[in-house]
């Protein structure tokens, strides 16, 4: 057996799916494993990996993986983490805790980079400082506030009181803690704030003890740096300190139920709730192994055949009963030993819960007693085959991230990380057999779901005084806490206090701070140009053209003007989107249209966007063609379609999408009543988990056109829209027509605009769109000018408003904010100093003052291109309007901040990293339709790089002064959404505002 650096290599192999190399070693001494992926990727991951099954709901796992990102021993910062983010061209780092498992995963693009982010985590996950202080301040602690009343504080803590006021957020926990009733995932491993508060300090350091021992640490590696290079690194940085441990004892085997269970449990109230009567009724599955690939395949399969979208089986009937609405996280998941698969409905009457439970088995007896269809089989094959081919960055993540999770959902529990890794081969294998044999689906459903007795049936009512129990609890701690407080542990409470608050506040010392690697600007890759694009005319349509190496699959977006509209049905946009390919026609039912819109298409969505215009210039493309007219596409509303498909399914696929759009009916009254209650429900959930998201669209439209226009389709206005219309639904038998009527109107002024196409694939994709396009395009007619001017005047808040702060109301643990100052005009390069300055204000003063002082979960602040403001947003913030306060101050106490070449050069770095972060063939297609639509040339964005790496200390004192000018000028606007306690001291703050206080209800 071949031996690299005290590692043995166990095995080398192909992994033919991925082009790539798999190496597994384990450390001789330690037992540390390794995986690595090796292929031609420059953009190169590792993550850290440990077994971590929580022992109760304490959370300390969770509190773990913040604070061993508090100070190791080779850097013993405050912050090393976000010393390290501020400073480097990362293009991933985080930290996961998960039910059974923590994982540390960060990667980049350039070798030393990756290798200083390597030595950061190793450090802090093996050698980690784990101080008391640390310990409090992301844990729990109590507190005296400044009224002089005594608090539990902690970051997790605060996280944690956010995530118990989402509904469905604890309806999900409380399904698969009850599916797994009797085992580690019972608990809850984020931490349920009732608990926490028992975590004491020794078991938190002896859990780290027990579990990041290298014997229990899987390391994933996945990119083209050579594997002895890496192992080498591994060994001498860290391995070479410790000796031989025993294993923690693996992952148990669940025990399976011998027959179906029922609970009953309560969640907190939701927003907008009518009635407290209303449940969420969630039916649960424990199935096979999840590090069994091919049982993996088999029920992914399933999943799409049953629950992938409106139309299939299980979704169509539980939408066709009328018993609620489907539940939104209807899914298969994997981050347990075993796979669950979990489907239900909301906003379930009550005495109908057990009609939903007999519903989805009669649903599926009726499905095994009937033959499939092989359209329905070819889609749910056709939907995984894509899902296969197709390369993304979820939420900008590289993919190698999900390949990391593939990995550690076999490895965790035993199975062998190249097994998980194989699993286009597995699917084949399974396809196979599905097409050879009809009855195959017929037996897993029968197998997994029919006959297995290891069903939990959970029925999760809103309850009003959920919330207020969770505080009763909190504040039982603090009593028994009171009671046993002497004059001495009063005093001592006090000078801990302070001392933490100090160490809050004291920077790091220069020394300290060079500790932390980093890149110089010389070291900086260059900016990828975006694919060269060219405009064509097809049938009177202007189509923009990017050919890309995208395998074979073709992207087709559809951007249509919804500006030629009445102003007063602006509103209306939102459910407009939502319907418009997903209600069907007159001839295609809803059902059908989704069947076969998820057989030939790869995926779809519509969005609505509003687009800047550039009023600097006419970027130099629109004056080298005479397809497009800058005046006709420039600072417009758009509505946005963008599907894909495989390239073998282009001709029908594409007639399909044109016909649907041409043809849509929204005359299915039962249909368009639960899209309304669907999007509804999707905007209710948002102030718990989401809430900045309507601070940051409130906060916004008070000062730029194109935010005034996104919150009414994503906002407050947008939620209260949707609340109204379904009040008046329920009020008149006939408004649902009314709104079919509307809807129809809409659409047939939506089409007179005419359309603009953007088309990305390969050559031979191209070719075949442009076979198709011309008879798809019969009926549809080029971009029409805007005839409406409204716009202009879109902002929520007049010049003599300003300033205000808006204050929203909502029953939520932990609240949101958002405050924006009017920032200086626009221009490329000072966008690019400013966006150093923002990189700086968030990883600095921002972070110290708001999340480590403050107890928010994260803050940070957003700058847009072509736009002329500057918005700080705190989240889970239980201080806001404190924090408000906060945020001018440091303007105040930063603009004389003194800055050294090597500390403006480290911003430099990290600010940079946004440019380079490595992009899909898709996504840059994208990116480049997107200037066009704003009118951003090439030379503009490089004009905003060039502003980044030209960044100096006087750029970094003019922008804070700039702001806190502004904040004493009064021009400033900010929004708070919390409950009446984060709202009730506002009068502390309201001399900020000019005593312009402004009330939003929801």
């Amino acid at each position: 057996m071949k031996e690299i650096h005290n590692f043995e290599i166990i095995s080398e192999h192909e992994l033919l799916e991925l082009k790539a190399r798999g190496v597994y070693a384990i450390h001789k001494k330690t037992g540390l494993e390794v995986y690595h992926v090796l292929n031609n990727d420059v953009e190169n991951l590792f993550c850290f990996g440990f077994t971590t099954p929580p022992e109760s709901s304490n959370g300390v796992a969770h509190i773990i993986e913040h604070t061993v990102l508090c100070g190791s021993k080779n850097f013993p910062l405050k912050d090393p983490f976000l010393t390290l983010d501020k400073q480097s061209i990362n293009t991933f780092l985080n930290a996961m805790t998960y039910p059974d498992k923590t994982l540390y995963p960060a990667s980049s693009i350039v070798e030393a980079d990756y290798f200083n982010l390597m030595s950061v985590y190793g450090d802090a996950v093996f050698f980690p400082l784990l101080d008391k202080h640390a310990f409090e301040q992301e844990g729990h602690r109590f507190e005296f506030d400044e009224n002089g009343e005594l608090t539990i504080q902690g970051v997790v803590f605060n996280e944690m009181m956010a995530g118990y006021s989402d509904f469905e957020n604890v309806a999900y926990d409380i399904a698969s803690q009850n599916l797994f009733k009797d085992s580690i995932y019972s608990y809850s491993s984020g931490g349920d704030p009732r608990v926490i508060p028992e975590l004491t300090y020794e078991q938190f350091k002896a859990f780290h003890k027990k579990y990041y021992h290298p014997c229990n640490c899987k390391i994933f590696l996945c990119g083209n740096i050579p594997t002895d290079k890496q192992l080498k690194f591994l060994d001498e940085k860290f391995l070479a300190f410790f000796e031989y441990s025993q294993k923690p004892k693996p992952i148990q085997p669940i025990v399976r139920l011998d027959k179906p269970a029922k609970v009953y449990a309560s969640g907190p109230e939701k927003s907008g709730d009518d009635s407290d009567s209303e449940n969420t009724v969630l039916v649960g599955w424990a199935l096979k192994e999840t590090k069994d690939v091919k049982h993996l395949m088999e029920a992914f399969i399933l999943q799409e055949l049953l629950i992938g979208h409106d139309g299939s089986f299980l979704n169509k009937a539980l939408l066709n009963s009328e018993f609620g609405e489907l539940y939104p996280y209807n899914s298969l998941a994997t981050p347990y030993e075993s796979i669950a698969f979990f489907v239900g409905m909301s906003n379930v009457k009550s005495g109908d819960e057990e009609k939903v439970e007999a519903l989805i088995l009669e649903t599926l007896n009726s499905v095994v007693s009937s033959d499939i269809s092989d359209d329905k089989i070819q889609t749910a094959l056709n939907i995984i085959d894509f899902s296969n081919r197709e390369v993304v960055r979820s939420g900008g993540a590289p993919f190698s991230l999900s390949l990391m999770s593939r990995a550690y959902d076999s490895w965790n529990y035993g199975g062998k990380p190249e097994d998980a890794l194989r699993y286009i081969s597995v699917f084949e294998e399974v396809k196979k057999n599905i097409l050879k044999d009809k009855n195959y689906l017929k037996k897993m459903i029968t197998e997994l779901l029919i006959e297995n007795q290891h069903r939990c049936t959970t029925v999760i009512k809103h309850d009003k005084n959920y919330t207020n129990n969770i505080q009763a609890s909190v504040l039982s701690y603090i009593e028994k806490f009171k009671s046993e407080l002497t004059d001495v542990k009063r005093k001592q409470l006090l000078e801990d206090q302070a001392v933490l608050e100090k160490k809050k506040v004291t920077a790091d010392t220069p020394e300290l701070e060079a500790l932390i690697p980093y890149l110089s600007k010389n070291e900086l890759p260059p900016v990828e140009a975006l694919p060269e694009k060219t405009v064509e005319c097809i049938s009177g349509i202007p189509v923009v053209i990017h050919q890309q190496p995208t395998n074979n699959i073709a992207y087709i977006d559809i951007a249509i003007p919804v500006d030629c509209i009445d102003d007063e049905d602006y509103e209306y946009l939102k459910l407009y989107s939502s319907s418009l390919m997903d209600i069907g026609t007159d001839k295609l039912s809803w059902s059908d249209s989704l069947s076969i819109s998820a057989r030939l298409l790869g995926g779809i969505s519509v969005n609505l966007i509003s687009a800047k215009k550039n009023i600097t210039k006419i970027p130099q493309f629109f004056k080298m063609q005479n397809v497009l007219r800058s005046e006709d596409i420039l600072g417009r509303d758009w509505i946005m379609i963008c599907v894909k498909m495989l390239g073998d399914l282009v001709f029908e696929a594409t007639e399909f999408v044109f016909d649907l759009i041409k043809n849509v009916s929204f005359n299915d009254s039962k249909r368009l009543l639960n899209i309304i209650k669907e999007t509804k429900n999707s905007f209710e959930n948002m102030p718990a988990m989401s809430g900045h998201t309507f601070t940051i669209s409130s906060t916004l439209a008070t000062v730029s056109d194109k935010w005034a226009i996104t919150e009414r389709w994503a906002g407050i206005t947008q939620l209260n829209f949707l609340t109204k219309l379904n009040n008046n639904i329920k009020n008149n038998a006939h408004e649902i027509d009314n709104i079919s009527k509307k809807l129809t109107e809409i659409h047939k002024k939506i089409l007179a605009s005419g359309l603009l196409l953007n088309l990305t694939g390969t050559s031979e994709n191209i070719n075949m769109l442009k076979k198709v396009l011309p008879k798809c395009l019969i009926g549809y007619s080029g971009i029409q000018p805007s005839k409406k001017i409204f716009r202009k005047h879109a902002v929520q808040l007049s010049q003599n408003e300003k300033p205000a702060l808006q204050l929203i109301p909502a029953n939520i643990q932990v609240a949101h904010s958002t405050i924006v100052f009017k920032s200086m005009p626009y221009s490329p390069m000072l966008y690019g100093k400013l966006h150093v300055f923002r990189k700086w204000l968030s990883s600095g003063p921002l972070w110290e003052r708001i999340r480590t002082i403050g107890g928010a979960y994260g803050v940070f602040s957003i700058t847009q291109s072509l736009e002329d403001f500057f918005a700080v947003v705190t989240y889970r913030d239980p201080n806001p309007l404190k924090s408000l306060n906060e945020i001018i101050n440091i303007f105040e106490t930063t603009k004389d901040e003194e800055f050294t070449n090597e500390g403006i050069e480290k911003l430099i770095v990290g600010a940079y990293n946004t440019e380079v972060n490595p992009k899909t063939p898709y996504s840059k297609s994208m990116i480049s339709f997107s200037q066009i639509l704003n009118g951003v040339s090439a030379n503009e964005k490089q004009e905003e790089v060039a502003g980044i790496i030209s960044a100096t200390d006087d750029d970094m004192k003019r922008f804070a002064d700039f702001f806190l000018q502004q904040a004493k000028n009064h021009y400033l606007v900010a929004t708070v959404i919390g409950d009446e306690n984060q709202l009730k001291n506002v009068d502390k703050i309201k001399h900020i505002f000019a005593n312009n206080i402004i009330t939003k209800h929801i």
